[in-house]
């Protein structure tokens, strides 16, 4: 979480929550709906530090926590245990959540139109949805239990980490402003690895990062010359 917490307090509103990362700005977002089953506290904050803007928290089991006024708080969520179905209202312009190994199962962020940066590896996430997600930047969903990663309609997207799920389909074609990838340790057929190498140079991004070590073939032997002759770092497996 270091890496977290030293670009959350960087930021000019948001706030740290153990387990999970929410950072906020001007554009109104309703809310953010989380389902865990994190063996860590009664789902309510020991903490909350300073104040400003109002949120109102509402966490299945018949726990309800009010209305929390809060500006560059920090809430500390640790001591919670049992499954929990947590409701975030009224988060202004959510652009950044982070939910680091949190044993979520679901994550709806169908209403933050304006999220950015999303950060939520080492949970038990089997389907993530982010139609509604344009302007997502940065995604990093690995070592869940993703099946699919639809992200066609994430063209921003810069930065993408899915690596050590089980997904067997990656479209990168949309998605022309990817500089990093990395997507090992996945079920894609060679056929897909060899598509995501086309992809990314028909993309004609330059000095990116591409960690995929999944088996391709020679059908993708001139992308990869051609990415590394543009500046690509290529982590792969060759097979013929």
């Amino acid at each position: 979480m270091g890496c977290i917490k030293n670009l959350i307090f960087r930021m000019k509103k948001g706030f740290l929550c153990t387990p999970f990362v929410v950072i906020a700005e001007e554009v109104l977002v309703p809310f953010i709906t989380m389902s865990s089953t994190s063996v860590l506290a009664n789902w309510s904050p020991q903490t909350i530090i300073n104040t400003g803007t109002t949120l109102d928290w509402t966490v299945s089991g018949g726990v309800t926590i009010a209305k929390t006024t809060i500006n560059y708080p920090t809430f500390n969520f640790s001591g919670n245990s049992g499954i929990a179905n947590i409701l975030v209202e009224n988060v202004e312009g959510l652009t950044r959540l982070g939910c680091y190994q949190n044993s979520l199962t679901t994550l709806d962020v169908s209403k933050s139109t304006a999220l950015e940066y999303l950060y939520i590896p080492l949970n038990f996430l089997t389907t993530l949805d982010l139609g509604i997600n344009t302007v997502l930047a940065t995604l990093s969903c690995y070592e869940n239990s993703l099946t699919v990663l639809d992200i066609s309609a994430n063209t921003a997207l810069t930065l993408l980490r899915c690596y050590n799920n089980t997904i067997s389909v990656l479209d990168v074609s949309a998605n022309t402003a990817l500089t990093e990838l990395a997507c090992f340790g996945n079920n894609q057929a060679p056929s897909v690895t060899d598509q995501i190498f086309i992809d990314l140079d028909t993309n004609a991004q330059i000095n990116g990062l591409l960690q995929i070590r999944n088996n391709r073939t020679s059908a993708s032997d001139t992308a990869r010359a051609n990415l590394i002759t543009k500046g690509w770092s290529i982590y792969d497996t060759y097979t013929t």
